[in-house]
């Protein structure tokens, strides 16, 4: 599945929430230096749906505040 995702960085209540039926809020404390903050975004994506890291990879939007994320369930 393909979801659009606003991340939010160097947030003080990670967690992940849904707007609407594909986008996504992703916040997340890492800061975006070094991929980090992408990191820990798969990292929150793959707890909140509940499947392995390697299944969530980012498409487009690696450098962006919004992404385009594919979930493979």
């Amino acid at each position: 599945m393909e979801l659009d995702i606003i991340a939010k960085t160097k947030s003080k209540r990670p967690g992940v929430t849904q707007l609407t039926e594909n986008v996504y809020e992703v916040r997340v404390a890492a800061a975006p230096v070094g991929g980090k903050a992408n990191e820990a975004i798969i990292e929150a994506l793959a707890n909140y749906f509940h499947v392995h890291k390697n299944q969530v990879e980012i498409v487009s939007g690696f450098t962006a505040a919004n992404k385009t994320i594919n979930v493979l369930v």
